[in-house]
């Protein structure tokens, strides 16, 4: 059994490698919601700049 624990040491995951690989999960998920934010800011600028600038010209 020793053997066995001595030869498979190297593939154990460890809490820093979670940690890790949590961490760089999460930055990319935040970068895509922000790609998320900012087209939905401009999808809403386009239709309420136009129907603001009809309500004040006409």
């Amino acid at each position: 059994m020793a053997e066995a624990f001595v030869h498979n040491v190297d593939q154990l995951v460890t809490k820093d490698y979670l940690d890790a690989r949590l961490d760089a999960r999460f930055a990319e998920v935040e970068g895509k919601f922000r790609l998320v934010y900012w087209m939905l800011a401009v999808i809403i600028a386009s239709t309420t700049i136009p129907a603001l600038h009809s309500l004040l010209a006409g």
